[in-house]
């Protein structure tokens, strides 16, 4: 998880840097409790599984990834908790068995390395990344109060205490579901962002894995080997669901922002600007700024949903009016100019200008 945040927040260049320090760790850490041969292929099993995962993130998500929108979050999710560590769980299991570790079978020591790495790099990328990454206009912050957050602590504390603090028995004949945290997630990824839902995760994931290995709460009720698997399973999905929601409300203020920012500029614009749905066949006016009102004289109700001919009617001989129409028809950019009329019948000399706007799907 150390390394694939670098990995993400630096140049390619610079990643045999991060892989050697990846080799040499592990190397040492395995000193004296395992056989170099065996020590070195897990090396470069993870070593594989890390620099696939960050080339498949910077390859698809470019390099300016930051869990800022719904797409970056489920391509992390599929590469870290899918792709990079399953195919090195592969590598793994199978050094395992030609050194002769056979405590389980293939595919459960598959199954092991796989949601082991995958839980680690879920939990730990983002909290790495989020503090590590400095963010720029596409991350919007999101600064709740210091009440704010001491009441989520609270809540915090008491939803662990039910959860996971509490075992079954006669003296505990409730246990707070698991599913209380969902709402306190989506509280996080609402209020507090990504780094919010990042730290959470973490802070979650330790107290949970610690008292349940210690025989506490909900997920200690089920077998030795089941409850590692479900609990991993349980943290990675509630994690990855708030970082999703959180990424989505941070692509959604970034868009409101932009969208404000646009409509403040096109309504305190100097020329008349009206909007036509042409996609219609009378192509109605479907928007009109301020200036545009200044000069006709109409407002805003009496305007919508009509056509702009309501300018001209009162002199619809302009052989202007038929070039206008037939560039209408073309979808072409024109200016001309023609006479005009406002709300209290003066006229006035117009210079129009028309602009296509097209959607995604080139209409």
């Amino acid at each position: 998880a150390i390394v694939l945040s670098a990995l993400v927040l630096t140049r390619t260049r610079q990643w045999w840097k991060f892989g050697l320090v990846l080799v040499v760790s592990e190397l040492l850490s395995n000193a004296g409790v395992l056989p170099f041969g065996q020590a070195l292929g897990f090396v470069l099993a993870n070593l594989f599984e890390v620099m696939l995962a960050g080339y498949l993130i910077r390859r698809l998500c470019g390099r300016n990834f930051a869990f800022a929108n719904l797409r970056e979050v489920l391509l992390f999710a599929a590469i870290a908790m899918g792709v990079a560590p399953a195919l090195a769980a592969l590598l793994g299991s199978g050094i395992h068995f030609a050194n002769g570790i056979e405590l389980a079978s293939f595919y459960e020591h598959w199954q092991i390395w796989w949601i082991g790495d995958g839980m680690g790099m879920v939990v730990l990328t983002p909290l790495l990344f989020g503090w590590l990454h400095v963010p720029g206009q596409a991350h919007q912050e999101v600064r709740p109060s210091w009440s704010e957050r001491l009441v989520f602590a609270l809540l915090l504390c008491a939803l662990m205490y039910l959860i996971f603090f509490t075992t079954p028995g006669a003296q505990a004949p409730w246990i707070g579901s698991p599913l209380l945290l969902l709402p306190l997630f989506g509280w996080a990824a609402m209020r507090f962002g990504t780094r919010g839902v990042s730290v959470l995760g973490c802070l979650v994931s330790l107290i949970a894995i610690g008292l349940t290995a210690s025989g506490r709460g909900m997920f200690s009720m089920l077998g030795e080997g089941v409850k590692t698997l479900v609990l991993q399973q349980y943290l990675a999905a509630l994690l990855l669901t708030s970082l999703a929601v959180a990424a989505i409300l941070n692509d959604l203020r970034t868009k409101y922002q932009s969208l404000r920012l646009f409509q403040q500029a096109i309504e305190n614009m100097g020329e008349g600007l009206a909007i036509v749905d042409a996609r219609k066949a009378d192509l109605p006016m479907v928007y009109c700024n301020p200036k545009f009102q200044e000069i006709t004289g109409y407002d805003n109700s009496e305007v919508i949903g009509k056509n702009c001919r309501m300018l001209n009617a009162a002199n619809r001989t302009q052989p202007e009016i038929a070039q206008m129409r037939e560039q209408l028809a073309q979808a072409k950019p024109f200016t001309i100019t023609l006479q005009n009329f406002r709300k209290n019948g003066q006229a006035f000399w117009n210079q129009l200008t028309t602009s296509p706007v097209w959607d995604e799907n080139g209409e």
